[in-house]
């Protein structure tokens, strides 16, 4: 997979509804249906994707983020987050790999196997994202 092409195709199918999409990727190096290089193309693919709806003004370099954070939570998986922000400083990209995790979701029932709730409170960083100005999001 081309992240630049499917990043390309994505941004034609949106068509007229074209905007900055704020995103936000989990990958886990651990687990065995999704291959690691996949949340690194997703996250790509979609800086591709923004660059283009937002006219050239996002243009961020996948191998060059605005923040790293590096953590070692207790009872928890070891993680890097990164994320990527716009010309205006508002976070766009952010990319957090849990290192040895599987298949891994904070919510849920407890019950399931994928539920980890220590990763809860680690997610205030990715649902401010989700607050990215609309007023920015053209």
């Amino acid at each position: 997979m081309d992240p630049l092409r499917t990043g390309e195709r994505a941004y034609q199918v949106i068509g007229s509804y074209a905007r900055v999409v704020p995103t936000v990727v989990f990958q886990g190096t651990d687990y065995p249906v999704v291959a690691p290089i996949n949340g690194d193309l997703v996250v790509q693919q979609w800086m591709q994707t923004d660059h283009l709806a937002s006219h050239e003004h996002y243009d961020a370099s996948f191998a060059n983020p605005s923040h790293i954070i590096t953590a070692s939570p207790p009872a928890s998986h070891p993680y890097i987050e990164r994320s990527w922000n716009d010309s205006a400083g508002h976070e766009v990209q952010e990319y957090w790999v849990a290192a040895g995790a599987s298949h891994v979701w904070t919510g849920g029932k407890s019950r399931w196997n994928l539920y980890r709730p220590a990763w809860t409170k680690h997610l205030t960083g990715p649902l401010q994202l989700l607050r990215y100005p609309a007023s920015q999001a053209t």
